[in-house]
């Protein structure tokens, strides 16, 4: 197969062309879009996680912390693109984000017949969309470990140089065990009743896709998240903002970090909204007011040639002409979301011996068995309000490449473990056997060139599972619902 024929060409000839000849979206219609590569981005950054991880047992801590952990990756925000952990967070407060937008409009707007019908169908067809993928992953997985795919990696599973195996499965001798195997597993991965947290280790790993401990957390945490949204629905504005913070307080208390950060991603949905009606009440950006530091900090990337004082009118409140100062609200806005990003990216150990981050034990919470869950929360729900409130924030991840990551998100989520347990845990030691993995150029071409054949592979076969899949999924939840639903 020529790579011209592979699917993603198209895609990645577009972000070319894109990036140089790129064009203002408009932010109602960017929001979401940018949400959309925010997942994408978020994504990958799991997979190549996965990779690091593999072989690099550096990737849990953070820069300073010990004489083996100085490498500019490591810093604080550079980190991030090794952070998977953190994108775990993301992808849940995003979730939260998401499965609350539409519905929170309806209350907001007390059409409440449309928000019960919307919540129903959003419900229905929330365990097809999750699970059916990921049921039909395993169930390939499967046959792959009973053709013998995962054997070549066997040899290497305890190489002085493999740090994490990840659970890499055996086959049981006959197709009718694995089948039994498979469907045990497949079981474990739709209990969200006791499934509970172990700090560090999660008591549940599918076998046939370690990564997919998140389902069940996913699943739980859109229940929870419907379940307040149809409980305070009714209340007031403020009453239900107090309502959702003394939920998230209990998850807190019950160590059930997902559910947080879907509720998280929930009230960050509302403020948004607020923000949207602050703008569409005041859509003249000149005598606009509510919201100075958004229409500050828009004016100040535009270079308009206009006076400042057609922009900003004269007010006899000094806090008022301050906050106008184009300057100050644009600097206020960028340091959020370095602290946004600080906080996301911090070490998943570790944080009393690891500078930056030495103030973290004593803010985390004495219920929550593992820290890193609770701050990556909290900075991937900063980060997630400084993009919807900022569009300037949003261009990166309006390109072609992160928006066709976002397409087929969750496929490279569920797809890119088996594929490194058949190809990229036998095709990287293969090379270092050959060249060495001691020196510079060795580990270059072991780590460097295998893994970038492992990139390549897993998109095509992302965005085959997409194709195939994933998007056939949805319409299929769809059908089931109006074969189902009455009326």
């Amino acid at each position: 197969m020529e790579l011209t024929s592979f699917p993603f060409r198209h895609e990645i000839l577009a972000a070319v062309k894109h990036a140089l000849h790129r064009r203002e979206e408009p932010h109602a219609a960017s929001r979401l879009a940018c949400l959309d590569g925010l997942r994408g981005v978020a994504a990958l950054i799991v997979f190549i996680c996965h990779l690091f991880w593999t072989y690099h047992s550096w990737v849990e801590y953070g820069y300073g912390d010990g004489p083996d952990n100085n490498r500019f990756i490591q810093l604080p925000i550079i980190r991030l693109v090794i952070s998977g952990h953190a994108m775990v967070s993301l992808f849940f407060v995003v979730g939260g984000y998401v499965s609350s937008a539409s519905a929170l409009k309806k209350v907001r707007s007390r059409s409440y017949e449309k928000l019960y019908l919307s919540l129903a169908s959003s419900l229905f067809r929330r365990g097809i969309r999750l699970y059916l993928p990921a049921i039909i992953s395993t169930f390939i997985t499967m046959w792959l470990i009973c053709l013998g795919f995962f054997e070549p990696a066997r040899k290497y599973l305890r190489a002085e140089y493999m740090v994490h195996s990840d659970n890499h499965h055996v086959y049981l001798g006959s197709t009718s065990a694995q089948l039994e195997d498979w469907f045990k597993e497949t079981m474990g991965m739709t209990n969200i009743w006791s499934y509970y947290n172990n700090g560090f280790t999660q008591p549940y790993y599918n076998p046939y896709d370690p990564h997919l401990w998140t389902v069940p957390m996913e699943m739980r945490g859109s229940l929870v998240v419907i379940l307040c949204l149809l409980a305070f629905s009714r209340c007031r504005q403020n009453f239900r903002f107090a309502l959702m913070g003394l939920t998230i307080v209990y998850c807190v208390y019950w160590d059930r970090w997902e559910c947080m950060e879907f509720l998280l991603g929930s009230i960050v949905a509302e403020i948004d909204l607020i923000m949207q009606e602050t703008r569409d009440s005041n859509p003249n950006p000149l005598t606009r007011i509510d919201s100075p530091i958004e229409t500050s900090f828009e004016l100040s990337l535009d270079d308009d040639p206009k006076p400042a004082w057609l922009h900003h009118p004269p007010s006899h409140s000094p806090s008022r002409s301050l906050l106008h100062n184009p300057l100050l609200t644009t600097t206020l806005r960028v340091l959020f979301l370095l602290s946004a990003l600080y906080i996301l990216s911090a070490p998943n150990a570790n944080y009393p011996t690891t500078p930056l981050y030495t103030l973290f034990p004593t803010l985390t919470p004495p219920t929550i068995s593992d820290p890193k869950r609770f701050f990556h929360g909290l900075g991937a729900s900063l980060l997630l309000l400084s993009l919807t409130s900022t569009p300037s924030f949003q261009s990166p991840f309006l390109h072609p490449l992160p928006q066709y990551l976002g397409k087929i998100s969750y496929s490279l989520y569920i797809c890119h473990g088996p594929v490194i347990h058949c190809l990229g845990m036998w095709l990287t030691p293969a090379l270092w056997d050959f060249f060495g993995w001691q020196t510079g150029w060795g580990w270059a071409v072991g780590f460097l060139g295998g893994g970038a054949v492992v990139v390549g592979f897993v998109v095509v076969v992302a965005d085959a599972f997409w194709r195939a899949v994933d998007r056939r999924v949805v319409g299929f939840a769809r059908a089931v619902e109006r074969w189902c639903f009455c009326g």
